[in-house]
């Protein structure tokens, strides 16, 4: 369906500017909202990667879905 085709254009953008926060800020809202918190949080930790500059944006809820798959210390690595 759409999102679907939203996460297929999603995916095409961050492979292409991994550099572009919002691609990555808006991958992992559509994966939380499918209900894949794991995905969601390795969206954000590939722009912690990528985007460094936009980790304040998005730490909040990097610790949120930390939380929620039991993956805080990875979290923690990236904010410190």
């Amino acid at each position: 369906g759409d999102r679907g085709r939203a996460r297929a254009l999603l995916d095409a953008a961050v492979r292409e500017a991994p550099q572009v926060a919002r691609a990555w800020v808006v991958l992992a809202s559509l994966r939380q909202q499918e209900g894949d918190a794991a995905a969601a949080l390795d969206a954000l930790l590939n722009l912690a990667r990528h985007a460094p500059q936009a980790l304040p944006l998005v730490a909040r809820l990097m610790t949120d879905l930390g939380q929620q798959t039991g993956r805080q210390p990875d979290v923690a690595a990236v904010l410190r």
